[in-house]
């Protein structure tokens, strides 16, 4: 029996969506309960769903998602002094801000149109 070649012409950028906007979700109560083990958990999350598309930004646009977001992970540690956890607190926030940026770079988060003059 022969197969005939094909290629899927589904696309699934609009279920990523979906699951990252439960993910931001997540991050945004975790976040404001200062729950850091599951906000460093949910970003994880966020970091494999665009981790392709920071690869693929990165070539296409000479962007450092992939690095930038290496250093991060380095910088997030465990620890148990309070200056610490909040060293922590704001690289997890920093680490959203760039998982952030990289979605709306990939195509798959915030769209901006230039506003008619008249307006």
């Amino acid at each position: 029996m022969e197969y005939e070649r094909t290629t899927s012409e589904f696309n699934e950028a609009q279920l990523q969506i979906y699951r990252l906007h439960n993910i931001w979700l997540e991050c945004r109560v975790a976040r404001s309960i200062g729950d850091l083990v599951k906000y460093k958990w949910k970003l994880l999350d966020a970091e494999v769903e665009l981790w392709n598309d920071a690869k693929r930004v990165d070539k296409q646009q000479k962007t450092t998602y992939v690095k930038k977001l290496n250093e991060l992970n380095e910088e997030i540690n465990p620890s148990k002094t309070e200056e610490d956890l909040k060293k922590i607190f704001n690289k997890l926030i920093d680490k959203e801000k760039v998982l952030r940026a990289l979605q709306d770079a990939a195509g798959k988060g915030a769209k901006y149109t230039v506003q008619d003059e008249r307006m």
